[in-house]
């Protein structure tokens, strides 16, 4: 996962929380990340609303990460907690949608920043 330490021009948003995976998402190390992932859910001090999965570091990913990414999207959706995906790699994002996530999380595609998942989020709130 990121070091928070290194990315100083993080700024908390409430409700929001943002997590680097600073590795390829295969097979050994799936479980390890929704663990962490969950962990950090709940270790917050406000309610998690939005979970950004910031995939940027992440060169790759194989069909079992892709699996454990949709079954975190349901375990969210379960805790009104939605998941969006960013900074997806060519190859990240073709394994995905392969998987069939991106018909579940949302449409994602080379140029889904953090910053404009965040500002989507926002701006769907606004109409609610």
């Amino acid at each position: 996962m990121g070091d928070v330490e290194r990315r100083p021009e993080k700024e908390d948003i409430p409700g929001v929380l943002i997590i680097r995976v600073d590795a390829p998402l295969v097979f050994g190390n799936t479980e390890m990340i929704k663990e962490i992932i969950t962990d950090l859910i709940t270790q917050q001090k406000e309610p998690v609303h939005l979970v950004v999965l910031d995939l940027g570091a992440s060169p790759i990913i194989d069909v079992t990460a892709a699996d454990m990414i949709g079954e975190l999207y349901s375990d969210l959706r379960e805790q009104e907690i939605e998941l969006k995906l960013a900074e997806a790699s060519g190859q990240v994002r073709d394994v995905l949608r392969k998987a069939g996530i991106e018909a579940m999380i949302g449409k994602f595609g080379r140029i889904t920043t953090i910053h404009a998942v965040i500002e989507e989020w926002q701006n769907a709130k606004a109409f609610v």
